[in-house]
């Protein structure tokens, strides 16, 4: 069966379905598993994944090589024509008809893969890379060596395993979400229906937002709204209901353990509550597994949907602000808790200004509210604020394949000035940017300034400015930066421009440090 999870994967990493196109891909592939073991494992590889490596090349290439009595500087050399370790690999062994094992088999050897000894681990290889294709072999390797993660999200797995199962959604998700593991959880106990408690923490639904520009913004009637800032971080809902916290994203994902500020607070003086934010990460590791108790997050709410087994949806924003600031209140002096104040505005000119100050609040623009309607009768109003722009050098150009001359991915820099000397050093990637009429000669220029290639990577000559727009900017532990640009896009090819008239990060983190002032 592991070679029908290894297909599974590489048409996932092919096509990225989302959602609904998700379902076909996980039912006809649940539905060929004739273990239900196989079934949790395949459930806990594509939710979870595995976050550390087993083994290193050397250890497989050496394994390799006592089982086919190829020399390792000759798989070396097949490492360079294929541009992958673990497909290079795979490629040593044909498929020889033995019986193929079973994903549970293959995922207990990989498991205890680290504690074993030379010879079991020579004997189980062997077994595994003759007993599957190509693709299963290769998907072994890439687990033992650098771990393994699907581009699947919690949300559409979970939506997908309800049709498949009957299971209520928001059952899968809560149970998911829990700590688990697949060799300690049967598939009953993971698509059990009796779980009444867990389906009563869902969330409601969350305050539809519908996006306006400035035209439409100077034609309201502004005496009639509320405005207050739209926060940077993920739109959440946290649920206190049957004694228990649950944290909602508003695409379905629960995040109650990365978010334990939340799990922390006092609803003992309510029934139930239903509270609405936005979670935003302060702790510099964005793009960086780290553990829970070193996240920093500051939670802002801005909406109150049900207080003591009411649902009070149908009031007025104004009347919901005020009951919410008072639930607040009773949290006591949290610094990391805030409150979502309306902005004290007299004009479109002084709206105009807070939009446009609205990058260094951690907001991304400003949010308008009926005074006399709910949201449900009338949607909230977003003024996005517009993005905020760099000057930045192409350093370098991935293709899709290795001898191929379509990009497929860039990387741009900044200038970096340290001790008394100037360099580039890359801030963030980008996908191909739509440069209309300046597309072919954009093209033609860049590949004039290809200095080197490394397989499907192509190194430049720091001549080529664009213009990169994002909106907004956080510290980052993962990137050599120290900074990690959200929703970048390169907006223009500024051919007119030297490398040495690009930005510095000196501009990015004044941004940054400006963000922190609320």
């Amino acid at each position: 069966m592991i070679n029908k999870f290894a297909r599974l994967v590489e048409s996932l990493d092919k096509e990225r379905p989302a959602g609904a196109e998700l379902y076909p891909y996980l039912s006809n592939f649940f539905a060929a598993l004739p273990e239900d073991s196989d079934r949790v494992w395949a459930v806990y590889l594509l939710q979870k994944g595995i976050h550390t490596r087993a083994g290193t090349y050397p250890v497989l290439r050496a394994y390799a090589s006592c089982i086919t009595g190829i020399p390792d500087w000759m798989i070396d050399h097949s490492t360079v024509v294929t541009g992958d370790k673990a497909e290079a690999l795979a490629l040593l062994f044909d498929h020889t008809g033995a019986k193929e094992l079973s994903l549970t088999q293959v995922m207990h050897f990989v498991s205890d893969f680290k504690s074993l000894s030379d010879e079991p681990r020579i004997k189980g290889l062997e077994e595994i890379w003759l007993s599957c294709d190509e693709a299963g072999r290769r998907l072994v390797n890439k687990m033992i060596m650098s771990g393994f993660l699907a581009n699947v999200m919690s949300q559409d797995l979970a939506g997908c395993l309800s049709i498949i199962t009957g299971c209520q959604k928001h059952t899968l998700a809560t149970r998911l979400d829990t700590p688990w593991q697949p060799h300690q959880t049967t598939w009953l106990d993971l698509i059990r229906t009796e779980d009444l408690q867990q389906e009563n923490n869902h969330p409601c639904a969350f305050s539809p937002v519908q996006k306006v520009d400035e035209n439409c913004v100077s034609r309201l009637p502004l005496h009639d709204f509320t405005a207050e800032y739209r926060w940077q971080g993920k739109r959440i809902q946290c649920v206190w209901r049957s004694n228990q916290v649950s944290v909602w994203t508003k695409d379905g994902q629960l995040i109650g353990r990365e978010v334990p500020e939340l799990k922390t607070l006092d609803f003992s003086g309510f029934t139930s509550l239903v509270l609405e934010g936005c979670v935003l990460n302060l702790s510099g590791n964005h793009g960086k597994k780290q553990s829970t108790t070193s996240r920093q997050h500051l939670i802002i709410f801005h909406d109150l949907h049900e207080i003591n087994d009411e649902d009070i949806t149908h009031l007025a924003p104004g009347q919901r602000k005020e009951l919410l600031a008072g639930v607040l209140s009773g949290f006591g002096d949290k610094a990391n808790i805030r409150f979502s104040h309306n902005l004290d505005f007299g004009s479109l000119a002084m709206l105009i200004a807070m939009r446009e100050d609205a990058g260094s609040r951690f907001a991304t623009g400003i949010i308008l509210k009926s005074k006399t309607a709910n949201a449900f009768e009338k949607p909230w109003l977003e003024w996005p604020a517009e993005p905020i722009k760099l000057r930045a050098v192409i350093m370098y150009v991935k293709t899709d394949l290795p001898a191929s001359r379509t990009p497929v991915e860039y990387t741009l820099g900044l200038w970096k000035k340290e001790n008394d000397e100037t360099s580039l050093v890359s801030i963030t990637k980008c996908p191909p940017p739509e440069f209309g009429h300046q597309n072919e000669s954009f093209l033609e220029v860049l590949y004039a300034q290809v200095d080197a290639r490394f397989g499907p990577v192509l190194n430049l000559r720091h001549h080529m400015v664009v213009s990169l727009k994002f909106d907004y900017a956080l510290a980052s532990l993962k990137h050599k930066s120290g900074y990690i640009l959200m929703r970048p896009i390169m907006e223009e090819w500024l051919p007119g421009q030297a490398a040495n008239q690009a930005d510095d990060l000196e501009a990015l983190k004044i941004l940054v440090l400006n963000s922190t002032a609320l």
